[in-house]
Protein backbone atom coordinates (compact mmCIF):
# COMPACT_ATOMS: atom_id res chain seq x y z
CA UNK A 1 0.00 0.00 0.00
CA UNK A 2 1.28 3.30 -1.15
CA UNK A 3 1.95 5.23 2.42
CA UNK A 4 -1.33 7.97 2.20
CA UNK A 5 0.01 11.51 1.06
CA UNK A 6 -1.16 14.44 3.65
CA UNK A 7 -2.86 17.23 1.87
CA UNK A 8 -1.49 20.57 2.52
CA UNK A 9 -3.46 23.48 4.23
CA UNK A 10 -4.25 26.49 2.98
CA UNK A 11 -1.91 27.79 5.45
CA UNK A 12 1.31 26.37 5.00
CA UNK A 13 0.63 26.96 1.06
CA UNK A 14 0.56 30.52 1.92
CA UNK A 15 3.20 30.28 3.89
CA UNK A 16 5.87 28.05 2.53
CA UNK A 17 7.20 30.71 0.14
CA UNK A 18 7.65 33.32 2.67
CA UNK A 19 9.13 30.89 5.65
CA UNK A 20 11.56 28.82 3.48
CA UNK A 21 14.23 30.78 2.88
CA UNK A 22 14.06 32.25 6.86
CA UNK A 23 14.62 28.03 8.39
CA UNK A 24 17.72 27.78 9.79
CA UNK A 25 19.76 24.12 9.48
CA UNK A 26 22.03 23.79 12.22
CA UNK A 27 24.43 20.94 12.33
CA UNK A 28 23.28 18.09 14.57
CA UNK A 29 20.06 19.82 15.48
CA UNK A 30 15.96 19.95 14.39
CA UNK A 31 15.18 22.86 12.12
CA UNK A 32 15.02 26.35 13.27
CA UNK A 33 13.10 29.50 12.76
CA UNK A 34 13.95 32.76 14.41
CA UNK A 35 11.58 33.97 16.75
CA UNK A 36 11.94 37.39 14.80
CA UNK A 37 11.16 35.35 11.65
CA UNK A 38 7.83 33.61 13.14
CA UNK A 39 6.78 36.85 14.31
CA UNK A 40 7.19 38.84 10.78
CA UNK A 41 5.44 35.55 8.86
CA UNK A 42 2.89 35.49 11.87
CA UNK A 43 1.61 39.20 10.93
CA UNK A 44 1.73 38.50 7.31
CA UNK A 45 -0.32 35.15 8.32
CA UNK A 46 -2.62 36.91 10.23
CA UNK A 47 -3.26 39.92 7.62
CA UNK A 48 -4.06 37.63 4.99
CA UNK A 49 -6.44 35.46 7.19
CA UNK A 50 -8.16 38.52 8.16
CA UNK A 51 -8.65 39.70 4.04
CA UNK A 52 -10.13 36.01 3.62
CA UNK A 53 -12.53 36.24 6.82
CA UNK A 54 -13.60 39.58 5.63
CA UNK A 55 -14.00 37.96 1.84
CA UNK A 56 -16.15 35.14 3.12
CA UNK A 57 -17.78 36.70 5.77
CA UNK A 58 -21.32 35.84 4.36
CA UNK A 59 -20.03 31.95 3.92
CA UNK A 60 -18.34 31.15 6.92
CA UNK A 61 -18.83 27.67 7.23
CA UNK A 62 -18.48 26.49 3.90
CA UNK A 63 -15.29 28.66 3.61
CA UNK A 64 -14.00 26.58 6.95
CA UNK A 65 -14.78 22.98 5.52
CA UNK A 66 -12.76 24.17 2.46
CA UNK A 67 -9.25 25.20 4.78
CA UNK A 68 -9.59 21.50 5.93
CA UNK A 69 -10.24 21.78 9.56
CA UNK A 70 -11.08 18.42 11.11
CA UNK A 71 -13.67 19.97 13.62
CA UNK A 72 -17.19 20.57 13.09
CA UNK A 73 -17.03 23.98 11.03
CA UNK A 74 -19.51 25.97 13.32
CA UNK A 75 -17.77 25.04 16.44
CA UNK A 76 -14.14 26.15 14.79
CA UNK A 77 -16.07 29.38 13.06
CA UNK A 78 -17.16 30.49 16.90
CA UNK A 79 -13.45 29.15 18.16
CA UNK A 80 -11.57 31.69 15.92
CA UNK A 81 -13.66 34.66 16.22
CA UNK A 82 -13.36 34.19 20.09
CA UNK A 83 -9.23 33.52 19.83
CA UNK A 84 -9.62 37.00 17.37
CA UNK A 85 -11.46 38.80 20.32
CA UNK A 86 -8.90 37.83 22.93
CA UNK A 87 -6.04 38.92 20.75
CA UNK A 88 -7.57 42.13 20.27
CA UNK A 89 -8.39 42.59 24.19
CA UNK A 90 -4.45 42.49 24.50
CA UNK A 91 -3.59 44.67 22.15
CA UNK A 92 -2.10 48.32 23.86
CA UNK A 93 -1.24 49.85 20.31
CA UNK A 94 -3.51 52.47 18.24
CA UNK A 95 -1.53 51.63 15.06
CA UNK A 96 -3.67 49.95 12.49
CA UNK A 97 -0.75 47.39 11.27
CA UNK A 98 -1.85 44.02 11.08
CA UNK A 99 2.20 42.88 12.08
CA UNK A 100 2.86 45.00 14.48
CA UNK A 101 -0.64 43.86 16.12
CA UNK A 102 0.53 40.01 15.84
CA UNK A 103 4.74 41.15 17.03
CA UNK A 104 3.05 43.26 20.11
CA UNK A 105 0.67 40.70 21.22
CA UNK A 106 3.04 38.02 20.97
CA UNK A 107 5.82 39.39 22.45
CA UNK A 108 3.73 40.23 24.76
CA UNK A 109 2.83 36.49 25.82
CA UNK A 110 6.12 35.58 25.84
CA UNK A 111 6.42 38.03 28.61
CA UNK A 112 8.30 41.00 26.96
CA UNK A 113 5.67 43.48 26.47
CA UNK A 114 6.29 46.07 24.58
CA UNK A 115 4.67 49.12 22.11
CA UNK A 116 7.10 49.70 19.03
CA UNK A 117 4.74 52.77 18.73
CA UNK A 118 5.73 55.28 21.74
CA UNK A 119 2.48 57.14 23.21
CA UNK A 120 2.23 61.27 23.12
CA UNK A 121 3.73 60.99 26.66
CA UNK A 122 6.40 57.99 26.31
CA UNK A 123 9.81 59.39 26.50
CA UNK A 124 11.05 58.59 23.25
CA UNK A 125 15.14 57.63 24.18
CA UNK A 126 13.60 55.29 26.98
CA UNK A 127 10.96 53.87 24.40
CA UNK A 128 13.93 52.91 22.09
CA UNK A 129 15.87 51.69 24.54
CA UNK A 130 13.36 49.40 25.61
CA UNK A 131 13.40 48.27 22.06
CA UNK A 132 16.82 47.78 21.86
CA UNK A 133 16.77 45.62 24.38
CA UNK A 134 13.95 43.80 23.15
CA UNK A 135 16.04 43.27 19.88
CA UNK A 136 18.82 41.93 21.59
CA UNK A 137 17.04 39.18 23.70
CA UNK A 138 14.83 38.76 20.32
CA UNK A 139 18.12 37.77 18.42
CA UNK A 140 18.87 34.75 20.51
CA UNK A 141 15.21 33.43 20.28
CA UNK A 142 14.28 30.70 18.16
CA UNK A 143 11.08 28.02 17.89
CA UNK A 144 11.78 23.97 16.65
CA UNK A 145 10.00 24.49 13.05
CA UNK A 146 7.41 21.92 14.12
CA UNK A 147 6.51 24.12 17.11
CA UNK A 148 6.65 27.01 14.87
CA UNK A 149 4.20 25.57 11.97
CA UNK A 150 1.41 24.81 14.32
CA UNK A 151 1.71 28.15 16.17
CA UNK A 152 1.42 30.37 12.70
CA UNK A 153 -0.97 28.16 11.66
CA UNK A 154 -3.18 29.17 15.23
CA UNK A 155 -2.10 32.72 13.96
CA UNK A 156 -3.60 32.26 10.47
CA UNK A 157 -6.85 30.87 11.91
CA UNK A 158 -6.91 34.19 14.18
CA UNK A 159 -6.79 36.37 11.82
CA UNK A 160 -9.62 34.57 9.50
CA UNK A 161 -11.77 34.63 12.82
CA UNK A 162 -10.85 38.70 13.10
CA UNK A 163 -12.18 39.11 9.56
CA UNK A 164 -15.43 36.95 10.33
CA UNK A 165 -15.46 39.36 13.76
CA UNK A 166 -14.37 42.73 13.00
CA UNK A 167 -15.09 43.10 8.67
CA UNK A 168 -15.22 46.40 9.12
CA UNK A 169 -12.27 47.32 10.93
CA UNK A 170 -10.03 44.57 8.96
CA UNK A 171 -10.83 47.28 5.82
CA UNK A 172 -10.62 50.40 7.54
CA UNK A 173 -6.97 49.10 8.75
CA UNK A 174 -5.77 47.77 5.81
CA UNK A 175 -6.68 50.59 3.60
CA UNK A 176 -4.67 53.00 6.15
CA UNK A 177 -1.45 50.92 5.50
CA UNK A 178 -1.56 50.31 2.17
CA UNK A 179 -3.75 52.63 0.38
CA UNK A 180 -2.41 55.28 1.11
CA UNK A 181 0.78 57.34 -0.06
CA UNK A 182 4.07 56.30 1.72
CA UNK A 183 5.49 59.88 3.71
CA UNK A 184 9.01 60.06 4.37
CA UNK A 185 8.17 59.55 7.49
CA UNK A 186 6.34 56.04 6.74
CA UNK A 187 9.70 54.57 5.30
CA UNK A 188 11.74 55.29 8.01
CA UNK A 189 9.25 53.86 10.21
CA UNK A 190 9.08 50.57 8.03
CA UNK A 191 12.99 50.34 7.80
CA UNK A 192 12.92 50.64 11.52
CA UNK A 193 10.36 47.58 11.75
CA UNK A 194 12.01 45.95 9.19
CA UNK A 195 15.46 46.28 11.31
CA UNK A 196 13.35 44.73 14.77
CA UNK A 197 12.01 41.82 11.96
CA UNK A 198 8.18 43.27 12.63
CA UNK A 199 8.04 43.02 8.50
CA UNK A 200 9.34 40.92 5.99
CA UNK A 201 10.68 43.36 3.52
CA UNK A 202 12.80 46.17 4.00
CA UNK A 203 10.66 48.72 1.69
CA UNK A 204 7.20 48.69 1.77
CA UNK A 205 4.92 46.90 -1.16
CA UNK A 206 3.72 49.65 -3.90
CA UNK A 207 0.08 50.88 -3.51
CA UNK A 208 -2.47 48.49 -3.84
CA UNK A 209 -5.74 48.65 -3.30
CA UNK A 210 -8.36 47.19 -1.28
CA UNK A 211 -10.06 45.28 -3.80
CA UNK A 212 -7.28 43.96 -5.55
CA UNK A 213 -5.82 42.42 -2.45
CA UNK A 214 -9.16 40.88 -2.20
CA UNK A 215 -8.75 39.56 -5.50
CA UNK A 216 -5.33 38.44 -4.96
CA UNK A 217 -6.55 35.71 -1.60
CA UNK A 218 -9.55 34.98 -3.77
CA UNK A 219 -7.56 33.79 -6.71
CA UNK A 220 -5.16 31.99 -4.23
CA UNK A 221 -7.88 29.93 -2.91
CA UNK A 222 -9.57 29.41 -5.98
CA UNK A 223 -5.94 28.06 -6.89
CA UNK A 224 -5.75 25.63 -3.81
CA UNK A 225 -9.11 24.13 -4.29
CA UNK A 226 -8.69 23.36 -7.66
CA UNK A 227 -5.45 21.69 -6.68
CA UNK A 228 -6.66 20.05 -3.78
CA UNK A 229 -10.35 20.32 -3.16
CA UNK A 230 -11.92 20.29 -6.53
CA UNK A 231 -15.28 18.77 -5.21
CA UNK A 232 -15.51 21.89 -3.31
CA UNK A 233 -15.29 24.26 -5.53
CA UNK A 234 -18.81 24.93 -6.28
CA UNK A 235 -20.27 25.64 -2.50
CA UNK A 236 -17.22 28.25 -1.98
CA UNK A 237 -17.89 29.81 -5.23
CA UNK A 238 -21.60 30.10 -4.24
CA UNK A 239 -20.44 32.80 -1.52
CA UNK A 240 -23.00 32.28 0.39
CA UNK A 241 -24.03 30.12 3.69
CA UNK A 242 -23.98 26.73 2.48
CA UNK A 243 -26.43 24.19 3.80
CA UNK A 244 -25.57 21.68 5.42
CA UNK A 245 -23.47 19.05 2.59
CA UNK A 246 -25.38 16.50 1.15
CA UNK A 247 -23.67 13.66 -0.29
CA UNK A 248 -26.22 13.32 -3.35
CA UNK A 249 -25.73 16.93 -4.10
CA UNK A 250 -21.98 17.27 -4.11
CA UNK A 251 -20.08 14.31 -5.85
CA UNK A 252 -17.73 12.98 -3.05
CA UNK A 253 -15.16 10.23 -4.12
CA UNK A 254 -16.37 6.85 -2.19
CA UNK A 255 -14.92 4.21 -0.81
CA UNK A 256 -14.56 1.30 -3.06
CA UNK A 257 -15.48 2.84 -6.49
CA UNK A 258 -12.88 5.22 -6.20
CA UNK A 259 -10.96 4.88 -2.97
CA UNK A 260 -9.68 1.49 -2.13
CA UNK A 261 -10.56 -0.15 0.62
CA UNK A 262 -7.32 -1.50 1.75
CA UNK A 263 -6.30 2.27 1.68
CA UNK A 264 -8.41 3.47 4.70
CA UNK A 265 -8.03 -0.15 6.81
CA UNK A 266 -6.93 0.99 10.36
CA UNK A 267 -7.43 4.79 9.21
CA UNK A 268 -9.81 7.61 11.41
CA UNK A 269 -12.22 9.46 9.98
CA UNK A 270 -14.80 12.14 11.50
CA UNK A 271 -18.42 11.61 10.23
CA UNK A 272 -19.56 15.16 8.61
CA UNK A 273 -22.78 13.43 7.82
CA UNK A 274 -25.52 10.40 7.71
CA UNK A 275 -26.88 9.69 4.78
CA UNK A 276 -29.85 6.50 5.25
CA UNK A 277 -30.32 6.36 1.57
CA UNK A 278 -33.42 5.53 2.17
CA UNK A 279 -33.09 2.24 4.76
CA UNK A 280 -35.59 1.81 7.37
CA UNK A 281 -35.28 0.39 10.71
CA UNK A 282 -38.39 -1.59 11.69
CA UNK A 283 -39.58 -3.40 14.71
CA UNK A 284 -36.13 -5.41 16.86
CA UNK A 285 -33.83 -3.60 15.23
CA UNK A 286 -34.80 -5.34 11.43
CA UNK A 287 -33.11 -3.35 9.30
CA UNK A 288 -34.08 -3.20 5.65
CA UNK A 289 -32.77 -1.12 2.88
CA UNK A 290 -34.05 -0.23 -0.67
CA UNK A 291 -32.07 -2.44 -2.62
CA UNK A 292 -29.73 -5.45 -1.36
CA UNK A 293 -27.26 -4.92 -4.14
CA UNK A 294 -26.84 -1.81 -2.87
CA UNK A 295 -24.68 -0.41 0.55
CA UNK A 296 -27.69 0.51 3.84
CA UNK A 297 -26.51 4.15 3.91
CA UNK A 298 -23.25 6.14 3.98
CA UNK A 299 -21.38 8.31 5.71
CA UNK A 300 -20.03 11.56 5.02
CA UNK A 301 -16.32 11.59 6.38
CA UNK A 302 -13.19 13.60 6.42
CA UNK A 303 -9.87 12.87 7.35
CA UNK A 304 -5.97 14.17 7.19
CA UNK A 305 -5.40 11.32 5.14
CA UNK A 306 -7.71 12.34 2.46
CA UNK A 307 -8.15 15.56 0.46
CA UNK A 308 -11.58 16.35 0.34
CA UNK A 309 -14.46 14.83 2.30
CA UNK A 310 -15.39 10.96 0.57
CA UNK A 311 -18.54 8.83 1.12
CA UNK A 312 -17.88 5.51 3.35
CA UNK A 313 -20.77 2.89 2.64
CA UNK A 314 -22.15 1.01 5.93
CA UNK A 315 -22.83 -2.33 4.44
CA UNK A 316 -23.39 -4.09 7.36
CA UNK A 317 -26.55 -3.77 9.58
CA UNK A 318 -25.07 -3.43 12.78
CA UNK A 319 -22.65 -0.28 11.42
CA UNK A 320 -26.07 1.18 10.44
CA UNK A 321 -27.37 1.09 13.63
CA UNK A 322 -24.76 2.01 15.55
CA UNK A 323 -25.00 4.82 13.56
CA UNK A 324 -28.36 5.59 13.34
CA UNK A 325 -28.21 5.13 17.29
CA UNK A 326 -26.15 8.87 17.20
CA UNK A 327 -28.14 10.68 14.81
CA UNK A 328 -31.76 9.26 15.79
CA UNK A 329 -31.04 10.74 19.50
CA UNK A 330 -31.86 14.22 20.07
CA UNK A 331 -29.24 14.42 22.92
CA UNK A 332 -25.95 12.51 20.87
CA UNK A 333 -26.84 14.64 17.78
CA UNK A 334 -26.42 17.97 19.88
CA UNK A 335 -23.39 16.44 21.40
CA UNK A 336 -21.90 15.94 18.12
CA UNK A 337 -22.30 19.43 17.51
CA UNK A 338 -19.98 20.22 19.93
CA UNK A 339 -17.63 16.95 20.04
CA UNK A 340 -16.56 14.96 17.38
CA UNK A 341 -18.09 11.58 16.00
CA UNK A 342 -14.87 9.33 14.57
CA UNK A 343 -15.00 5.99 13.18
CA UNK A 344 -12.44 3.45 11.87
CA UNK A 345 -12.41 0.65 9.29
CA UNK A 346 -11.31 -2.59 10.54
CA UNK A 347 -12.71 -5.30 9.71
CA UNK A 348 -12.37 -8.50 11.86
CA UNK A 349 -11.11 -10.79 9.15
CA UNK A 350 -9.73 -8.88 5.95
CA UNK A 351 -10.96 -10.25 2.62
CA UNK A 352 -9.51 -9.77 -0.32
CA UNK A 353 -9.73 -6.03 -2.20
CA UNK A 354 -10.04 -5.21 2.10
CA UNK A 355 -13.29 -6.04 2.21
CA UNK A 356 -14.89 -7.33 5.71
CA UNK A 357 -16.94 -10.08 5.27
CA UNK A 358 -20.25 -11.49 7.21
CA UNK A 359 -19.00 -9.49 10.27
CA UNK A 360 -19.36 -5.44 11.54
CA UNK A 361 -15.85 -3.36 10.90
CA UNK A 362 -16.97 0.10 11.65
CA UNK A 363 -16.59 0.86 14.95
CA UNK A 364 -17.37 4.52 16.18
CA UNK A 365 -16.54 6.88 19.56
CA UNK A 366 -17.53 10.70 20.24
CA UNK A 367 -14.67 12.43 21.36
CA UNK A 368 -13.22 15.52 22.14
CA UNK A 369 -13.23 18.53 19.68
CA UNK A 370 -9.52 18.35 17.73
CA UNK A 371 -8.96 14.46 18.70
CA UNK A 372 -8.40 13.57 15.05
CA UNK A 373 -5.85 16.23 13.92
CA UNK A 374 -3.72 15.40 17.39
CA UNK A 375 -4.23 11.75 16.24
CA UNK A 376 -2.35 12.46 13.05
CA UNK A 377 0.13 15.28 14.21
CA UNK A 378 1.68 12.63 17.16
CA UNK A 379 5.15 11.81 15.79
CA UNK A 380 5.37 13.53 12.95
CA UNK A 381 2.79 12.30 11.34
CA UNK A 382 3.26 8.54 11.96
CA UNK A 383 0.02 7.35 12.24
CA UNK A 384 -0.66 8.14 8.10
CA UNK A 385 1.82 5.64 7.68
CA UNK A 386 0.96 3.41 10.57
CA UNK A 387 -2.35 3.58 11.52
CA UNK A 388 -3.07 2.93 15.16
CA UNK A 389 -6.72 3.37 16.10
CA UNK A 390 -6.65 1.95 19.42
CA UNK A 391 -5.54 5.17 20.47
CA UNK A 392 -8.43 6.44 20.17
CA UNK A 393 -10.94 3.94 20.36
CA UNK A 394 -9.14 1.44 23.00
CA UNK A 395 -9.98 -2.44 22.34
CA UNK A 396 -12.18 -3.33 18.99
CA UNK A 397 -15.03 -5.11 19.52
CA UNK A 398 -16.71 -7.28 16.81
CA UNK A 399 -18.41 -10.15 18.92
CA UNK A 400 -20.90 -9.54 21.79
CA UNK A 401 -22.62 -6.10 22.98
CA UNK A 402 -21.02 -3.54 20.41
CA UNK A 403 -21.97 0.32 20.95
CA UNK A 404 -20.52 3.77 20.19
CA UNK A 405 -17.80 4.26 22.82
CA UNK A 406 -17.39 7.57 24.38
CA UNK A 407 -13.89 8.79 25.58
CA UNK A 408 -13.75 12.58 25.97
CA UNK A 409 -9.65 12.13 26.94
CA UNK A 410 -8.02 9.66 24.67
CA UNK A 411 -4.40 8.92 25.28
CA UNK A 412 -2.45 9.58 22.45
Amino acid sequence: MAEPQKTPTLAEVIMMPVIQPLIKKPLFAKQQLPLAAFLSVGGFLFETGAVLGWAYQDSQLAFVRVIALPETPDQRVRLMRLKAKQRVAEWKSLNDSFYLFVYETELARRGHPINMMASENEDWERSKENMRRVTDWLKEQSLDLHTAWTELHYIFYEGIGYGFEFPEETQRRWKSVYEKPKTPDDLISWRLAYQYGVVTTPEPAPIQTWDERVSEVKDALREYITEFKPALEAMIEANREEQPLKADVIMFPEIGPDIKWTDIIRHVFHVLEFDRAGTVIGPGDTVKALSSSKPYGYLLVESPILNQPAKLPIVHRDDFLLAASVFDEPHLLEVIKEQELLVTYVPKHKLPLGLAGTSHALHYIITAPGTLARYYEVGNYMHMARPAPEKIFGTLVWDGEIRVQVNSQPEM
